[in-house]
């Protein structure tokens, strides 16, 4: 009997379970399409309740340095290896932005003032600060501040348009001054016949003017790349909870939800084997995917296709001229990052960068890997407020440690999340204020 009395108690408890996770789970949706596409319905209010619960971790704004806390600035510079330019950047969710020589002397400044929304009306947490900077070829400024795309002036910084929104990660342009950038927004995925809400990224592309123009889903082309365990834990688990907590670090995640996280888009200038001239080369960040997207068409047109195997959440992709692909790669769970340059076309890893005994680098989240006119790298070690420049054959030629510190806590450096080196031909393009040009034009820049 007792036997029997545990038995039938076991198959109520899983027949209940059954019910639960059912319950919990989205609307059931047609029968047969084991994984298609669904848009949200705003009015759902089962749909509403899983935008409530989508929150996506800020990244911190200052770490400890515990390896180099008394060095500010530019701390090594070898002129004669190191590749000439100025250096444009602005501390993780900070208020300035900043345009250096390469001795680290201010030669221009932004001020920017906080952009604020209450924290319950917003899908996403992001900062009041600034995360990312770039300029337009008419010399204007563009960045990103708590969710927002905004573009201002170079010397005053007066804001020219502004588009509210969740924003994140990039901004470039097109030859026609088109800016491309990228959205978080909620959709959901068919998946075991039921309708599973995700964090979706949109490439959005604005006219010089602000207008949109275009907004294609990511996660509508790379729906078959993403691992069936990623949605198998959003309907089965509930968020913040102590399983959800445990999947999301084994896999990863910011977030139950956030299983694409795509963090940047290279315009291709030229027809290459990874695609035609005006294709976009992608990174989709949790499921260490590289590829290339028409955007007219609006498919995948190739893909590294081992790549999910070698990659480890990796950052900033970019097409090389010699048609091989840089990327920065974190090691989130390798414990170190390194840069590579992929052959495409041979499918192998022709070089590789991951620190020496006397300069190692980790970042588990963020940081870019640029390729200056010399084959230098110019890299950005977000983790740390660092950014570091080391030739083909990895000696160090410029090293610099961000000067922001919290006011509160001096031991903690401001990070950084992408550190741009501009060039002469940059400079030349941009329509720089005149007490700009002349500062740049003392040091060299014509």
């Amino acid at each position: 009997m007792l036997k029997m009395g545990l038995a039938a108690l076991l198959i109520l408890l899983v027949a209940l379970t059954g019910v639960y996770l059912f319950n919990k789970s989205p609307a059931k949706v047609q029968e047969g399409s084991a994984r298609g596409w669904v848009d949200v319905v705003e009015n759902d209010q089962q749909a509403n309740a899983s935008l409530r619960r989508l929150r996506s971790l800020p990244y911190v704004s200052y770490v400890e340095d515990e390896q180099n806390p008394e060095k500010n600035g530019v701390a090594l510079y070898n002129d004669s290896l190191a590749f000439p330019g100025v250096n444009l950047y602005s501390s993780l969710w900070g208020d300035t932005g900043h345009l250096l020589d390469m001795h680290g002397n201010v030669l221009h400044e932004w001020k920017f003032s906080p952009i604020v929304r209450p924290r319950d009306e917003r899908l996403f947490a992001f900062k009041p600060g600034v995360s990312f900077l770039n300029v337009g070829r008419s010399g204007h400024l563009f960045r990103l501040q708590n969710g927002d795309l905004l573009k201002s002036n170079w010397e005053e910084s007066n804001t020219i348009w502004h588009q509210e929104g969740t924003y994140h990660h990039e901004i470039c342009f097109d030859e026609t001054g088109q800016i491309y950038t990228l959205n978080k927004e909620f959709h959901e995925l068919n998946h075991r016949s039921l309708s599973v809400p995700f964090q979706d990224n949109n490439l959005v592309i604005f006219s010089n003017k602000g207008e949109l123009q275009k907004k294609i889903s990511i996660g509508r082309l790379v729906q078959p790349q993403i691992p069936t365990e990623y949605l198998d834990a959003i309907w089965r688990l509930e968020p913040g909870s102590e399983l959800a907590q445990k999947h999301r670090r084994k896999c990863g995640l910011e977030n139950l939800y956030d299983i694409l996280h795509v963090n940047t888009v290279q315009i291709l200038e030229n027809d290459t084997f990874v695609g035609k001239k005006g294709d976009l080369l992608i990174c989709v960040r949790n499921i260490n995917l590289i590829c290339t997207i028409d955007p007219d068409r609006e498919r995948i047109v190739w893909m590294w296709e081992n790549g999910q195997r070698n990659l480890d959440r990796p950052h900033y992709p970019t097409l090389l001229a010699n048609g091989n692909i840089l990327i920065f790669d974190n090691g989130w769970f390798r414990g170190h990052s390194r840069v590579i340059e992929f052959n495409p076309q041979s499918k192998k890893i022709v070089w590789e960068y991951d620190g020496s005994p006397g300069n190692p680098f980790f970042t588990k989240r963020c940081g870019m890997a640029q390729r200056l006119p010399n084959d230098n790298i110019l890299i950005t070690e977000t983790a740390k407020g660092r950014v570091f420049e080391v030739t083909r054959e990895g000696e160090l030629v410029w090293d610099f440690y961000n000067p922001d510190k919290d006011r509160e806590h001096p031991d903690l450096r401001a990070s950084i999340y992408r550190h741009l080196r501009l060039t002469t031909t940059d400079l030349l393009e941009i329509d720089l204020p005149p007490d700009t040009r002349q500062k740049l034009s003392s040091l060299g820049y014509q």
